[in-house]
């Protein structure tokens, strides 16, 4: 058996880099963001310290990750069929050919993705963290359009749950794993949780509104770590360093973006993220914590 493993580190500070570009770019983004990092640094042991379990855990920060890598992840997922042809639909893939799926075609299909309301429309090459969450008072619908069929043999993707979870309940974004799939995980997904109401069941106004982050129904459609036993296995401690790495900057500076818009790079496309289409001026200075 033939074992080959790679890594590699300049996704990370790629997805780093869009996540800080995209929140200081929207100042509505900015200060829910910060709220999510002030209510991960309360929930810490001692003062001063950031909970990286709240971090990952948080449903608006890992939204905000999640559309990161929707609009900025361009890696082919490569297969092949090892022990027999393979038939998908008309199509008969030979036994040791080799497949390439790229995921950049479904993040942008307006088929499939929320892109909000005719009086609200967020288009999919807008930045809207919101498309990936669901609540209790259907303010929020989750990423798929509404009356998309999701695949009924699929289990829902894992949501945003801690570290310390077992390993089929650890936050997995977006896996894009298929049902029946050699090695595929189970997950869950918190707005099916006992407690969490069915965002599609009328619920009481009187009662405080529940947000979940949620990848349910796009399974197979949001593959940016890949899928099946051959998905990312460094897709937690890259959420973590990535995350911890912005909040670290998020808190501690304020950062001021000059200069036109900031557009991605082509130059290295299907082999993971984005890199940004040359330099982008900025400022940087301290914040006054009190």
């Amino acid at each position: 058996m033939r074992l080959t493993v790679c890594s590699a580190n300049s996704n990370s500070s790629h997805v780093a880099f869009w996540l800080i570009y995209f929140i200081n770019r929207d100042a509505q983004v900015l200060a829910k963001t910060r709220e999510a990092l002030h209510e991960a640094c309360s929930a810490a042991n001692a003062p001063g310290e950031i909970s990286i379990d709240e971090l990952c855990a948080s449903p608006y920060l890992s939204a905000l990750y999640a559309e990161t890598l929707r609009l900025r992840s361009a890696s082919i997922v490569m297969r092949k069929p090892e022990r027999r042809n393979l038939r998908i639909g008309r199509w008969l893939i030979p036994k040791g050919d080799v497949v390439g799926f790229s995921g950049w075609t479904t993040h942008f299909d307006e088929t499939l993705w929320n892109t909000g309301t005719p009086s609200e429309p967020h288009g999919l090459h807008d930045f809207w963290p919101e498309r990936f969450l669901v609540s209790t008072h259907a303010r929020y619908h989750g990423p798929t359009k509404p009356g998309h069929t999701k695949p009924s043999s699929q289990e829902p993707l894992i949501s945003n749950c801690r570290m310390h979870a077992s390993h089929s309940e650890q936050e997995a974004i977006s896996s894009g794993i298929t049902a029946g799939a050699v090695g595929a995980e189970k997950a869950t997904d918190l707005s099916c949780e006992p407690g969490f109401p069915i965002p599609n069941e009328p619920q009481d106004s009187s009662v405080s509104e529940q947000v979940s982050f949620s990848t349910e129904g796009l399974q197979g459609i949001f593959v940016p770590y890949g899928g099946g036993q051959n998905i990312c296995p460094g897709r937690y401690y890259a959420k973590q360093e990535i995350w911890l790495t912005v909040a670290i900057l998020m808190l501690k500076f304020d950062v001021e973006l000059h200069g036109p818009e900031t557009t991605e790079s082509y130059k290295f496309f299907a082999t993971g993220v984005l890199s940004p289409q040359g330099p982008t001026p900025f400022k940087l200075r301290r914040r006054s914590l009190v």
